[in-house]
């Protein structure tokens, strides 16, 4: 009995073994008097393989059904499984979790398995054992993996953004010592909202701003004037006007408009120091026999960030 390299592991085996006892690579006769060491794919045709199949039966091309089949077994890098993603979610979603997270990707490194492809010798098709038309069949398992993970992955997100105040009812005034939320707030209400203080002091209607600008046909301006709080103790804040929208009677959201020039007008963006103010007019354009309005501000960073709304109704 003779000795030969596998051509998979380089494991010395019998020249009459039919497979590898170390990795299962199957050995073709005819090339057990070849010289295969430095190669990483071994082909065999569909008559030899057939005995490392579990039913004896020919292996059929899934494409066109020929049994001219050859196996090709190649490296790859193994993917993680639901349950580490699930995991790899979880520890994404704490403070502590990311750094750990990190590390053992960084450790964990790269693993590799052998995987067995099929090769149509007729039709030049690739497919796996046990795969139909060459696509990858995911389990109901898999599937319901991936469900929860994602499910439970917005569970977590959505406490994390209620816990920095992402909740509508993060904003409230102060009422005989108390803290009172509101659904909607009227004019000279201190809103507190998320370390801002929005004051909304009186509401103007006009045809003109500062003689130069003159709405659209069939409306009119709207002037809002505005006090803004940074209630923080140790951060500057920035307040951007376009945080601030327009409810109109119809129920359309306006924009303001870009009077940043115009006398009294608040800039488009405002940096206030903390524990100090700024106060100015933001401008909105309405149908001209609208005297119905709210308007709405948006506090925080986060996606679903906290909204207040005052009622700006001509009185």
């Amino acid at each position: 009995m003779a000795l030969i390299k596998c051509p998979e592991c380089g494991k010395e085996i019998s020249d009459k073994a039919k497979a590898c006892p170390k990795c299962g690579c199957p050995i073709e006769k005819e090339e057990k008097d070849n010289k295969k060491e430095s190669q990483g794919v071994e082909t065999t045709n569909n008559e030899n393989h057939a005995n490392h199949t579990h039913d004896d039966k020919k292996i059929r091309c899934t494409y066109c059904g020929s049994d001219n089949v050859q196996v090709q077994i190649v490296a790859q890098n193994k993917n993680a499984g639901c349950l580490t993603v699930f995991l790899y979610i979880l520890l994404a979603l704490t403070i502590v979790g990311i750094p750990i997270m990190i590390i053992i990707l960084l450790v964990k490194g790269k693993k590799t398995v052998n995987q067995k492809f099929y090769v149509c010798q007729n039709c030049g098709k690739t497919f796996s054992p046990g795969i139909t038309g060459g696509n990858k069949n995911v389990s109901a398992g898999q599937v319901i993996g991936i469900i929860i993970a994602i499910l439970f992955g917005i569970a977590i997100l959505s406490g994390i953004v209620n816990s920095f105040g992402g909740s509508s009812n993060s904003s409230y005034v102060i009422e005989n010592g108390e803290n009172v939320t509101k659904e909607k707030y009227k004019l000279n209400d201190e809103i507190y909202c998320m370390g801002e203080v929005i004051t909304v002091k009186s509401v103007n209607y006009s045809s003109k701003i500062d003689n130069k600008w003159t709405p659209d046909a069939g409306e009119k301006f709207i002037e809002i004037n505005v006090v803004l709080k940074n209630a923080m103790e140790s951060s500057n804040k920035i307040f951007y006007v376009s945080d601030f929208k327009l409810v109109t009677a119809s129920g359309t959201i306006l924009d303001p408009k870009d009077a940043s020039e115009a006398k009294g007008a608040l800039k488009s963006s405002t940096e206030v120091t903390p524990g100090g103010t700024a106060s100015g007019k933001i401008v909105f354009s309405i149908p001209k026999n609208d005297t119905t309005s709210t308007l709405r501000y948006s506090c925080g960073i986060w996606p679903s960030e906290s909204k207040i709304e005052i009622d700006t109704s001509k009185k």
